[in-house]
């Protein structure tokens, strides 16, 4: 929450590092500061492995900028943040898993739940 007092950030994402990143959004990240530098959308070649961990920390300009119609924050969003500098990212430490689709949900759940009596 500090980075978005004392930046001009606009949306602050969480990001992780994965061996295969085609299947997520992809960046690159400045080595000082955090300001993403490029985002792509499941890329098939993937310019780094630093992806979108799918956690948003979302100035109300953001949502300023959407049309009221479906939308895709991350294909029409995101990438005009990152071309006008607004958008950083902070890199997650320790245990991460993809719950975006039901299976994987389910799946996570159960460890969570499973977790809860140790």
């Amino acid at each position: 929450l500090k980075q978005s007092e004392t930046k001009d950030a606009e949306a602050i994402l969480s990001l992780i590092r994965v061996k295969d990143a085609t299947k997520y959004g992809v960046m690159k990240v400045a080595e000082t500061g955090g300001k993403i530098e490029l985002y792509v959308e499941k890329p098939a070649n993937p310019p780094s492995n630093t992806v979108n961990a799918g956690i948003y920390l979302l100035s109300t300009k953001v949502l300023e900028r959407m049309e009221l119609k479906k939308t895709s924050i991350e294909r029409e969003i995101f990438p005009k943040l990152v071309e006008e500098g607004v958008m950083y990212g902070n890199i997650l430490d320790g245990y991460w898993m993809d719950v975006g689709q039901p299976h994987d949900y389910l799946t996570g759940m159960g460890m969570y739940l499973g977790g809860l009596g140790q």
